[in-house]
């Protein structure tokens, strides 16, 4: 069974539905791992896999709050060395997020010039999210080892595009591309929009007349 059969099973994976993501943009697929955060079996099953395709020995592995944080915690677990896990937060939208560590933690404290790091997420869709937490990590001089994700959406996000070395992907998934409501195919067909998981609810509340919201609520 793939990964993308175990994210299905547990509602943390929608596909040929029609959906509406954070961003307001519709689409045939949904991806939520947080929902897999207290699924301690599943998320260690990842780790394993995520184990076997990065670096042995790195330093520090950093994830992104929220799932970041919990996928760094497993990883680390699983590699030899007991490599650091940390985290750090994201604020900002789209290229404008910036990452900084919580400031009760004192992790700035325990990086040193020339450690190595992965950095660590559940979901990449533009890289919006890890981008700032290379920065960060560069700015302690700490040498980015590369990006390890659990579900790429969007296969154009490399390492290349990322400015790092390398991308470690467990899942890519076919057929997620992302649609302003407007240019919508589904919504052209009338197809049902479902209202949970996601923000349908929040597009059914502002176009109660749309032929898609009218279908889902009949």
């Amino acid at each position: 069974m793939s990964i993308i059969d175990d994210l299905t099973r547990v509602g943390a994976f929608y596909a040929k539905d029609h959906l509406v993501l954070t961003s307001g943009r519709h689409s045939p697929v949904y991806i939520n791992l947080r929902v897999i955060a207290p699924m301690l079996r599943l998320v260690d099953d990842i780790s394993y896999n995520l184990m076997r395709v990065t670096p042995a020995y790195p330093n520090v592995i950093v994830g992104p709050e929220t799932m970041g944080r919990t996928l760094a915690f497993a990883l680390a677990g699983r590699k030899l060395r007991s490599p650091l896990a940390l985290w750090c937060n994201v604020a900002g939208e789209g290229e404008n997020k910036t990452a900084s560590w919580p400031i009760k933690m004192g992790f700035e404290k325990t990086l040193r010039p020339g450690m190595t790091a992965i950095v660590i997420d559940d979901l990449l869709t533009t890289g919006s999210s890890v981008k700032p937490v290379v920065d960060l990590l560069r700015a302690s001089e700490i040498e980015v080892l590369g990006v390890a994700v659990i579900v790429r959406r969007n296969p154009d996000v490399t390492a290349e595009t990322l400015g790092v070395p390398e991308l470690w992907v467990l899942e890519d998934v076919n057929g997620g591309e992302t649609y302003a409501a407007e240019d919508c195919p589904m919504c052209a067909t009338g197809q049902p929009l479902r209202l949970r998981p996601g923000h349908g609810w929040k597009f059914a509340e502002e176009h109660p007349d749309h032929p898609s919201v009218l279908a889902a609520i009949h």
